[in-house]
């Protein structure tokens, strides 16, 4: 029995069976298992919270934590536990002591909610802020590792960089960057937003200093479940935003309790990622690429279009390609050609602009039906008609 068949017989997603839902990307989809998972952990809360939050709770979260760390071969030690990426970023920046001779470097294909972030912080301490354009489409691997290897000047004392960025959903190559980093001595933060339940984390030939992701995407864990991951040379200067209790007693005890919240995400971290067997988060990764790949090819035939990327290595499970619709061109009407497509066509699907050029991203998952792709191609080419 392959695992297509197995996902498609044990859950069910809660997702709209009436919407061509083509932008998991975005705030990823719960299945049923993992809804009634979380609300196991919400009734033990509410039916008695001191015995739950002061006597159990500690334990539930190490599960998650050891359950995460065998998922993405890290040392367990290492989590945090935050609300999303763009939080443990923070968390990992305001960290750093850094001054006016200092640099944050990162990219144009940075995610704008870490960019404002970025800004924000070097106009805190008086230090540079620079983003490094890196072309789209995109150079080859190696290429995008020299180009950023060459620009880590003696000011750089930290890399943000993706592992996935959002809206190009490009590969970056992190193996090769951590390496000359560590030997430049730059302090580099992987934002993993994208990256866990969507590439294979088997092995690491250098870790991060930081490395944040997302888990209510990929790995479809609740909205709210994130990480900081911190190598154990920063554990030590590494603190939640939110300071409660435990300031310096740990560094998992300062994460574990931020104040009063509800932490059901966090402990369904475990349910998340043990629904599927190893074996079958390696079916399923392989099985999104490929219909990603699939997408790909069908929009850039019927289109007469190239290629973002070099190589289909490039992307995972979301791919970004051009949308060749002339009329839109500043954000807001790329909000309104989307609203557009859900309202009157049920097809959820992100248009944006990057770098001045009109794009569309696909997201493959399980619940992605082959002949969506098209469908939506046909609608799309119905709209450029119109415009004519």
């Amino acid at each position: 029995m392959n695992h297509e068949e197995t996902t498609v017989r044990t859950f069910k997603w809660l997702i709209d069976e009436n919407v061509i839902y083509l932008n998991h990307g975005s705030f990823g989809a719960r299945t049923d298992c993992i809804r009634q998972a979380q609300q196991y952990y919400r009734d033990m809360l509410e039916n008695s919270p001191v015995d739950f939050l002061d006597r159990k709770a500690s334990s539930y979260l190490a599960r998650s934590r050891e359950t995460l760390g065998e998922f993405l071969s890290l040392g367990s030690l290492g989590f945090g536990f935050v609300d999303n990426a763009t939080t443990g970023i923070s968390a990992a920046i305001h960290s750093l002591v850094l001054n006016d001779s200092d640099e944050i470097l990162t990219t144009n294909h940075v995610y704008n909610g870490v960019r404002q972030l970025l800004i924000k912080r070097a106009r805190d301490v008086g230090c540079s802020y620079r983003e490094l354009s890196v072309p789209f489409p995109a150079p080859s691997s190696s290429e995008l590792a020299t180009l950023i290897i060459s620009n880590l000047n003696p000011n750089v004392k930290v890399l943000v960089i993706d592992h996935v960025s959002s809206a190009t959903a490009l590969i970056f190559p992190i193996d090769e960057i951590l390496s000359a980093c560590k030997e430049r001595g730059v302090l580099v933060i992987v934002d993993g937003a994208h990256a866990p339940g969507m590439l294979p984390f088997k092995t690491w030939n250098n870790y991060p200093d930081w490395y944040v992701g997302n888990l209510h995407k990929w790995v479809c864990a609740p909205l709210g479940a994130a990480f900081i991951w911190s190598s154990e040379d920063r554990r030590q200067q590494t603190h939640p935003l939110t300071i409660s209790h435990f300031l310096d007693q740990s560094y998992i005890e300062e994460f574990d309790w931020q104040g009063t919240k509800d932490i059901s995400p966090w402990l369904s971290i475990f349910n998340a990622i043990t629904r599927l067997t190893p074996e079958e988060w390696e079916n399923q990764m392989a099985r999104n690429h490929e219909l990603a790949c699939d997408f790909e090819e069908a929009w850039l035939k019927a289109f007469d279009i190239r290629s973002m990327y070099t190589s289909k290595e490039q992307f995972g499970s979301i791919v970004t390609v051009r949308l060749p619709i002339s009329n839109v061109s500043t954000l807001e009407e790329a909000d309104a050609f989307r609203d557009m497509l859900y309202l009157e066509h049920n097809v959820e699907i992100p248009i944006f602009i990057f770098e001045n050029d009109l794009y569309t991203r696909f997201s493959a998952q399980d619940y992605v039906k082959n002949e969506w792709i098209s469908e939506v191609i046909s609608i799309i080419k119905s709209s450029k008609s119109h415009q004519n």
